[in-house]
């Protein structure tokens, strides 16, 4: 009965460490939202945490001997925490309104924002903190009590099943929970749980009678005095000593593995696992043999030893995690199951990291209590060991992250925590060993792996800046040289170089790469030049500019190019990313040098509530949304809070990269913008990034400024190819009353603060290489003008006016003057080497020719119609001249296939003569009727998509719905599901849903 009654508890205290640590998981996520980074979020919580914890404990550890039943005040602990849980998120919303929108303003100055950010932040956990650190001993007492036999095992089965509940609770609420009921409903649960765990213990109890109190009336072997009276505050030093080297190994090991695995939030939630993993089979080890133990005190010296010895041996371990990592990324299918064991892969290389160490930590705490409680001060130590232990982890958290880091870096750090784990192991063998030869070996033992890490181990720092986890490669160190590898408090930032690029870069991924060598210029010149350029361009009135976000620092170049900006604020968290980007020199001189920039170290959002000025211009260019933190940063309460700090006439901009994030995804981002903004328009800068320019009131007009009147900050685009204002117009994707209806039919949650849906799922997303700006691109070079006939935009540049560059839409109008000049003249005038045509699109093109100019048989007719004549031409109407469209379409009705014309031929023609001059009426016309006279049993699938796309297309943009509406119902379902689902037929659809638009 004895046994089955332990078992109970056990398997309940698994399910109070499992609700423990989905509060620390969530609770990361919510001050994250508050500091401005995930890091900072990290070490506050698992400080506070960690600190409320041992504050309960020295509480219980004063008051355990005058309570005459522990489990009952367990059972209240546990309801109490329920209820916390509960109330919570309405606590924390009302708080950071207030904070944002009264206090923080009234604050005189950075450090008084931070102080009350970080104060107040570790107030909102705290008490939560202590209950939960009071519920370990409470229930050790309590059964200790019941079962005082084995009080040895008890402990450490308890740390055992408490940790792996932990373990478990923290992935489940990473990949489970907050995404199906987000943060608010993840606390419920967890509250939910601890209540249940109150009621059963409650229950169980009822049949018992109260144990009397203190456990040393109940241990026979037990001395009635201490034996060794300066023993327990040793002791205690060194529970505080071990806890605090632990969590500088934990800071270290998160920090090493996130260059790994990813900065994602997931990839910590597998290192946090890993490591609480590790602790708790250290402690079910420990309970089969403790009681047994000679001398604890001996075993735990030894373990200390180890421990740090085994922390140290995580270093050279280290650098082979980065090839099975590539590994992985390189072989695994994309797939919901190479996911899965990508996840599983990851969490197994934590463990091989943390577990060996980790395992050693889980032991420290069983092996003092119970050395404590032999020698007979009773259970007041529970309490206080693990209080100590748990003030040390606190200061281990802030060692690393603001000492250690920083001055040390990683390496340092993790020789600076064995080495204090050594130290204790080797001061605990020389006070028990009475032979020095026995002391002098274990000496060597310990001290010589210090000596070899120190001299012969080295971190690889193009291994570490290589971001294995995205392509499975590593930068070449025969090419690339890494000129700057800081390990800062948030990120560590590198800057590497190759014979023309150099990159910054945060945790291995690149931020930024600037073409240093040569006459060109990288993909993401474009952006940044853009996003700098954008707002002054659209809006030159503006005077008054912030930019979220330093990276290379070329955005704020290009921006302060623009001579009527007389004032910009940049706004960095993590400085050594500033210090970084100086490196790219001249590119990027403009933001180190002219007076009118200034440079903030600050969290962005406190920023603006702290200062409260409004901007002409406010562009956000964070890193990629799967980093841990950045998410926050593209949610509908940052967009809310952002907007007030625009002014009515200003412009928001913020990047969003299309690669390695689907459409759902960004619809859920765009969806978060929408409401807070009266209009915005969409601009690619080079097919897969765009920049959102977001207007608070009114809407955005096109530019016409010329650029000869832009002075440098034409000189600064035209390093990216951009000559005129057309090189800008022709990078229009659509605005808002074209585009919001498409982001609204994706069945996905409004990315929010408390339903982090892209925090979640972008490093998903960036598994699969999801490619949204394929979605974008299709959308752009269509074989129908859908987005200018939907937005009433103005026609696309010609080739005459456009500068040619990469860009698809800009390459598509190239291509098809190409193509045009080689149907009618038959030669192939392509200057672009560097951008070379697809062999298939030639070969079809040659076909075409053929079929233009030789003697047409009836049979070559039927097969070339559309597959080979029409279908490339109707891909090219759109983006040719009308002089070249009327040509190409009367040499194709003059051609030797002519006669052979039916009627229904003859009028596809016409149809992309109407497409051509983006005549709705007449494109209505025209393919309702050949729609009502084709076969769909023999039609090309390609010929029916097109002219139900037209037709659905001339009926929307001339105000047609319900016509348009019954054309789908009618011919619809005779479409493949290839042509049904596409990101063409999407948008329509979504426009035949929203007839309020037109």
């Amino acid at each position: 009965m004895k046994q089955r009654d332990l078992r109970v508890f056990f398997l309940i205290f698994t399910a109070s460490g499992f609700a423990g640590l989905i509060y620390e998981s969530v609770w990361t996520h919510y001050l994250k939202l508050f500091l401005g980074h995930a890091a900072y979020a990290q070490a506050l919580v698992l400080a506070v945490f960690m600190g409320g914890l041992a504050l309960g404990s020295l509480l219980c550890s004063k008051y355990t001997e005058r309570i005459a039943n522990l489990l009952i005040g367990y059972a209240v602990v546990e309801v109490i925490i329920g209820l916390c849980a509960v109330f919570f998120h309405p606590l924390y919303v009302r708080f950071l309104d207030s904070a944002y929108s009264t206090i923080i303003p009234m604050l005189g100055s950075p450090l008084a924002v931070a102080t009350f950010k970080w104060t107040s932040s570790s107030l909102l956990i705290l008490p939560q903190s202590i209950l939960l650190g009071m519920t370990f001993p409470l229930m050790t007492a309590g059964l200790i009590r019941r079962f005082p036999q084995a009080h040895g095992s008890i402990v450490a089965m308890l740390y055992f099943t408490n940790s792996i509940g932990a373990a478990v609770g923290v992935l489940a609420s990473g990949f489970l929970f907050i995404g199906w009921v987000g943060l608010p409903g993840t606390l419920a649960i967890a509250g939910i749980i601890n209540i249940v765990v109150a009621t059963v213990v409650w229950l169980e109890n009822k049949e018992h009678k109260a144990s009397q109190p203190g456990v040393r009336r109940s241990i026979d072997t037990a001395p009635a005095k201490p034996v060794a009276p300066a023993m327990y505050p040793l002791f205690l030093m060194i529970a505080l000593l071990t806890g605090l080297s632990s969590f500088i190994y934990e800071i270290g090991w998160i920090r090493m593995l996130s260059l790994v695995l990813g900065s994602s939030t997931h990839a910590f939630e597998l290192m946090l696992s890993a490591f609480i993993m590790g602790i708790a089979f250290g402690g079910l080890w420990i309970k089969q043999r403790i009681d047994s133990l000679r001398d604890p005190r001996r075993f735990l010296a030894q373990v200390q030893i180890a421990m740090g010895i085994l922390a140290l041996a995580t270093l050279p371990v280290y650098g082979s995690t980065f090839n099975i990592m590539a590994w992985l990324v390189n072989n695994l299918p994309r797939t919901e199951t190479g996911y899965f064991l990508l996840n599983l892969s990851s969490h197994g290389l934590a463990l091989v990291v943390m577990l060996p160490a980790a395992f050693c930590a889980g032991m420290t705490l069983p092996l003092i209590t119970t050395a404590l409680m032999r020698n007979g001060n009773g259970e007041k130590s529970i309490g206080a060991v693990y209080g100590l232990n748990t003030i040390g982890s606190i200061l281990g958290v802030f060692i690393a992250v603001h000492l250690a880091m920083p001055l040390f870096g990683l390496k340092g750090m993790i020789m600076l925590g064995a080495g204090i784990d050594i130290a204790l192991g080797l001061g605990l063998i020389w006070w028990m060993t009475p032979s020095r030869r026995s002391a002098l070996a274990y000496a060597a033992v310990g001290i010589a792996p210090l000596m070899l890490t120190l001299f012969f181990v080295k971190l690889d720092p193009n291994k570490m800046a290589s971001g294995v986890y995205r392509y499975g490669t590593f930068l070449d160190s025969q090419k690339q040289e890494t000129l700057f590898h800081q390990d800062g408090k948030t990120a560590t930032v590198s800057v590497t170089k190759d014979s023309t690029d150099m990159i910054i870069r945060t945790n291995g991924k690149p931020d930024a790469a600037i073409q240093v060598a040569g006459a060109g210029h990288t993909t993401d010149e474009e952006t940044m030049e853009l996003a700098g350029a954008m707002g002054a361009i659209l809006r030159p009135e503006a005077r008054t500019a912030a930019i979220i976000g330093w990276g290379s620092g070329l955005t704020t170049n290009t921006l302060l190019a623009a001579s009527q900006i007389e004032s910009l604020d940049t706004i960095e968290i993590e400085p050594e990313m500033i210090k970084a980007a100086a490196l790219f020199g001249p590119r990027v001189r403009l933001a180190y040098d002219d007076p009118r920039s200034h440079r903030h170290i600050e969290d962005a959002k406190s920023y603006f509530s702290h200062y409260g000025t409004k901007y002409d211009l406010i562009i956000s260019e964070p890193s990629n949304p799967w980093v841990s933190g950045v998410a926050s940063l593209f949610t509908r309460e940052f967009y809310s809070r952002i907007r007030q700090y625009v002014n009515d006439n200003g412009l928001f901009i913020q990047w969003i990269q299309l690669y390695e994030i689907d459409m759902p995804l960004v619809a859920s981002i765009m969806n978060a913008l929408s409401p807070y903004f009266s209009d915005y328009a969409i601009y690619s800068t080079n097919g897969k990034d765009i920049l959102i320019i977001a207007s608070p009131a009114g809407t955005i007009k096109e530019h016409n400024a010329s650029f000869s009147s832009m002075g440098n900050l034409a000189r600064e685009l035209h390093k990216i190819n951009v000559l005129e204002t057309s090189d800008i117009s022709i990078r229009l994707i659509g605005k808002k009353a074209v585009l919001a209806p498409l982001f609204e039919s994706y069945p996905i949650t409004t990315n929010s603060d408390y339903t982090p849906v892209v925090d979640l799922y972008a490093v998903r997303s960036r598994f699969f290489r999801a490619a949204a700006y394929l979605d974008f691109e299709n959308l752009a070079v269509n074989q129908l003008p859908v987005l200018q006939m939907l937005g009433k935009q103005h026609a696309d540049p010609n080739m005459a006016q456009l500068t040619f560059s990469n860009y698809p839409k800009t390459r598509m109008i190239y291509f098809s003057t190409a193509l045009y000049q080689y149907l009618m003249q038959g030669k192939w005038n392509w200057a672009h080497q560097d951008s070379p045509m697809l062999p298939a699109t030639v070969r079809s093109s040659e076909q075409a020719r053929q079929v233009l100019t030789n003697t047409c048989t009836e049979e070559s007719f039927k097969q070339s119609w559309w597959p080979v004549m029409l279908n490339p031409v109707a891909r090219i109407v759109p983006f040719l001249s009308a002089t070249q469209q009327a040509s190409l379409l009367r040499a194709i009705e003059t051609s030797p296939c002519s006669k052979r014309y039916s009627a229904s031929n003859r009028e596809f023609l016409l149809l992309l003569a109407a497409v051509g001059k983006q005549d709705p009426a007449r494109m209505v016309q025209l393919s309702s009727k050949l729609l009502a006279e084709l076969d769909p049993k023999t039609t090309d699938a390609d010929l029916l998509d097109y002219a139900l796309s037209a037709a659905i297309l001339g009926n929307l943009s001339s105000g047609n719905v319900q016509q348009a509406r019954q054309l789908w119902d009618k011919y619809g379902s005779l479409l493949p599901d290839k042509y049904a689902e596409s990101i063409t037929m999407r948008l329509l659809l979504a426009h035949l849903a929203s007839p309020q638009e037109h």
